[in-house]
């Protein structure tokens, strides 16, 4: 039987590498690390597993409710104006947060502004040219609506590079990686991934309730295929992404 992934807690699973590897990174700090866009709380599982003063700082009450089970510190603050004093920060981490603000210089500017001289801002950004854009791409194209747009700018090394300048922050490194859906099949793909990646579920529930999901769960089925390699397990999908480490200039 298929099992059907629902909600963002299959998402967080599928993020949860890339939230280890920042609180490894993070986690020789001496003082307080806060990760921006904390969510349901992969990050600050990680960095209290490694033995980090992590605080939480995330917009939306609801993620901020689920993520409270934790008992970790945790603040309602939106990254373009941290509520934090300057220089007053060890290590900033945002594992694929940042990157959704509309307004990413004054985030990374705040970013700047917190961090003490030898502190660090550890960020992992969406490489362009994956399957989530053309997924959202294929799911507005069947109900006749602009897609949104997925947040790959900052895949771009010498564009981050530049932006981070501006703000004040020395790119220190970037290292390319994956991270990997697995399922038995391009069917449980399609389910597993269009019930937790966030707009591809939104876009999903207007396709049904317009009578279109079936025609458009094909065209991703194809899609996913061009992108599918096999396993012993049945078939993966990956997600490029970038890890970056800055520090203030």
């Amino acid at each position: 039987m298929t099992r059907h992934w629902t909600g963002y807690d299959r998402m967080a699973a599928h993020l949860e590498p890339a939230a280890r590897r920042l609180a490894d990174i993070a986690q020789p700090a001496v003082g307080v690390v806060v990760d921006v866009g904390s969510g349901s709380g992969n990050g600050l599982r990680a960095s209290r597993a490694v033995g980090s003063a992590i605080v939480g700082l995330e917009l939306s009450a609801q993620q901020l409710a689920v993520a409270a089970t934790l008992g970790v510190p945790q603040v309602r603050g939106d990254a373009a104006c941290l509520p934090f004093r300057s220089t007053s920060v060890a290590a900033v981490t945002s594992n694929f947060g940042v990157i959704f603000s509309p307004t990413v210089d004054a985030c990374f500017a705040e970013i700047a502004r917190v961090l003490r001289t030898d502190g660090r801002l550890v960020f992992t950004a969406w490489c362009d040219g994956g399957w989530p854009q053309a997924g959202l791409s294929c799911f507005a194209g069947h109900l006749h609506v602009h897609a949104p747009n997925f947040p790959v700018s900052l895949g771009a090394i010498d564009h981050t590079e530049a932006v981070l300048d501006a703000a004040g922050l020395v790119l220190d490194a970037a290292e390319e990686d994956l991270l990997t859906w697995e399922c038995p099949d391009l069917d449980a793909a399609v389910e597993t991934i269009t019930t937790a990646a966030g707009g591809l579920r939104a876009l999903r529930r207007r396709l049904e309730l317009a009578g279109s999901w079936n025609a458009a769960a094909s065209d991703f089925r194809l899609l996913l295929a061009e992108r599918a390699r096999s396993t012993a397990a049945g078939i993966a999908i990956d997600d490029a992404y970038v890890l970056y480490q800055a520090v203030p200039r």
